[in-house]
């Protein structure tokens, strides 16, 4: 379980990341505010929403592959400079 959230949340945060690099704009706008959001928001909170939300494991789940916006900062940056 734990490659599947790495390898998914990896690959979440790098679409988003090269979406938002390459088209610029209103888009890279859009997921800029979402990210910044979800960064101001505790994490605890988030985990324990989607918990209950969605439940068992299925909760951590998502909740571990929301949280690797870093990487689409990263990918994001590299695709502007």
């Amino acid at each position: 379980m734990a490659v599947v959230t790495l390898v998914s949340g990896g690959a979440f945060g790098t679409v988003l990341g090269l979406v938002s690099g390459y088209a610029g704009g209103w888009v890279d706008e859009v997921i800029m505010r979402i990210t910044d959001i979800k960064f101001c928001l505790p994490l605890i909170l988030i985990a324990l929403a989607l918990k209950v939300v969605l439940g068992g494991s299925l909760g951590l789940l998502a909740f571990l592959i929301i949280h690797r916006g870093y990487l689409f900062r990263a990918f994001q940056a590299e695709c502007i400079a």
